[in-house]
């Protein structure tokens, strides 16, 4: 598979972090987006990871963990079907693209590869965009949904529709919508050809000129000034009509927001409460800086 690392989040819900939260080290001396970089099995093929020019330097500091990337820097946000869209462009069109948010807390690192590779295999069978679904155990109106029916013969999930940050409580067919997709490069291309053919046109022509030993990619100021700035759940999800969804049975929380961060820290340090001693309550705002390692 080949991993597209997304990393051009802003990160503003965890407010007031001077840096996006995929470059905070939460629950590790390493920032989230070294641990996402660190979790790329030995296997998988060379990571392409997108990120704004912005972030160039934080990005270039964890580098030293890979041997081979390639790295997109936009000028301006394009959102991340475009990023994804521009990352198949530097894919042979039959290679299985594996989509992973840098900003995300992955536990079960074995039930993680199992499922991806789950995901792979279905995608490759089907020619299918294959979302990770989790099942909530609350609702959370940042979360995007999945509503799926169970397709008995093939044993997999096809989805009925998506609904991106709901403002009601939803009934009990949908799952989160992780943000981790496995497609082929083609079929992504084939989506937005089809949904965005002004974008398709945009960010084929500014990648045309790339050679295939270049590391770095700078995307062009003037070749994305305007862009929309869209992501794959609305350009694609919503419209896209072959869509599979396997259930992610294993620990995913999205770092968006402090009560994610002190709901995954208090999972995080539950097992070691027998050997820690009792402290009296703090302030969300100091309990919210006790989180960060090392800042």
């Amino acid at each position: 598979m080949h991993p597209i690392i997304l990393c051009g989040g802003s990160g503003s819900r965890l407010w007031p972090l001077s840096n996006p939260k995929q470059f905070q080290k939460i629950f590790s001396h390493n920032t989230i987006f070294l641990n996402t970089l660190l979790r790329l099995k030995s296997g998988y093929m060379p990571p392409v990871i997108a990120t704004n020019i912005q972030y160039e330097s934080l990005v270039k500091k964890e580098l030293h963990v890979l041997r081979e990337y390639k790295v997109i820097f936009e000028p301006v946000k394009i959102g991340t079907a475009a990023e994804i869209f521009i990352a198949a462009l530097l894919c042979n069109e039959n290679e299985i693209m594996l989509i992973l948010p840098s900003d995300h807390f992955i536990g079960d690192l074995n039930n993680f590869y199992a499922y991806a590779h789950k995901a792979s295999q279905l995608a490759s069978e089907t020619d299918s965009t294959v979302a990770f679904g989790v099942e909530p155990h609350e609702f959370n109106s940042e979360y995007g949904y999945i509503n799926v029916v169970y397709y008995h013969k093939e044993k997999y999930h096809i989805l009925k529709d998506f609904i991106e940050k709901p403002e009601h409580v939803l009934s009990n067919d949908y799952y989160w919508n992780s943000g981790i997709f496995v497609f082929k490069a083609k079929r992504h291309i084939y989506e937005i050809k089809k949904s965005a053919p002004t974008l398709y046109n945009l960010c084929f022509a500014s990648v045309k000129h790339f050679t295939p030993q270049e590391r770095f990619l700078y995307l062009k100021q003037r070749d994305f000034a305007g862009i929309e700035c869209v992501s794959i759940d609305c350009l694609v999800m919503e419209k896209a009509k072959n869509v599979a969804m396997i259930e992610a049975n294993f620990d995913w929380p999205d770092v968006g927001t402090w009560n994610s961060v002190l709901e995954l820290s208090e999972k995080f340090t539950s097992s070691f409460r027998h050997v820690t001693k009792k402290r009296e309550p703090v302030s969300t705002t100091e309990s919210n800086k006790n989180l960060l390692v090392g800042s």
